[in-house]
């Protein structure tokens, strides 16, 4: 048989299979792609884009004081900004660089109350690898140091759903002022949202989230207006997490109106 018959020839079933195989994976490959693609802006959406972020930054950078100082976190310079070029939402962006950390200045008035405690406790390990009880306090202590050192602030824009009922009220809604409604969430359950899905959170939603849709995997849809691809943000949320004392001082004493000026409805 000449070779090229033996290019001419039909596939076997067992190649057609294989070609099959080949041409699906890329199709989901290059669809998965074209799917997560980023673009620049446009003006429209760039403006609407600095407008919401400020509007975070602006509040959120507050939260630095003689006590907490702020270790990351902050917005993106504009020309770095990026969208979803087939988004689910009206815009589809980031422009922070991420998630905001705050912690106990050292040396500081809260450091030496809170912090300095624990550090003298975890100085010297125990002696004993079979000391289980003196274990577990060193790692308490150790643990401990961690869940009051740090305040994580995540600001996520044109979310598209939540896990808890807009619309329900009652005990779940905090009822933060200037929040559409805000609920605490426990740590190290799901479904969750958030950076750190080990500690409790406070999630803040800011925007029109009435008429609401509940979908089968009980996730709570954002009833866009506007069309994905235009440039509009509706909907704001914040998730709050690590050192309840201090959160909870936040959400009483901050102007969270302030975000809704983010929105552009």
């Amino acid at each position: 048989m000449s070779m090229t018959h033996h290019l001419s020839a039909p596939c076997s079933k067992q190649q057609a299979h294989i070609v099959f195989r080949i041409s699906l994976l890329l199709v989901l490959l290059f669809g998965y792609k074209e799917d997560t693609a980023q673009r620049k802006p446009t003006p429209q959406e760039a403006a609407a884009i600095t407008k919401a972020a400020g509007a975070v930054n602006d509040i959120v950078e507050r939260f630095a004081d003689s006590n907490w100082q702020m270790s990351a976190g902050g917005i993106a310079p504009a020309e770095y900004y990026s969208v979803k070029i087939r988004p689910n939402e009206p815009i589809n962006t980031t422009p922070f660089q991420g998630d905001w950390d705050f912690t106990i200045r050292t040396g500081s008035p809260l450091y030496h109350e809170k912090i300095q405690p624990y550090i003298a406790k975890i100085s010297s390990p125990p002696t004993d690898p079979n000391d289980k009880k003196a274990w577990d306090e060193y790692m308490h202590s150790t643990d401990k140091i961690k869940g009051l050192q740090h305040v994580y602030v995540e600001a996520v824009i044109n979310r598209l759903s939540v896990f808890v009922n807009p619309l329900k009220g009652g005990n779940d809604d905090l009822k933060i002022p200037g929040c559409y409604f805000s609920y605490k969430q426990p740590g190290g359950e799901v479904p969750v949202i958030g950076t750190d899905y080990q500690l409790p959170s406070y999630v803040l939603a800011f925007g029109n989230w009435k008429n609401t849709k509940k979908e089968s995997d009980g996730e709570y849809m954002f009833p866009f207006v506007h069309k994905p691809g235009t440039p509009y943000i509706e909907n704001i949320v914040i998730i709050l997490s690590g050192n309840e004392e201090r959160i909870k001082e936040l959400l009483q004493k901050t102007d969270w109106d302030k975000i809704n000026e983010g929105l552009t409805l």
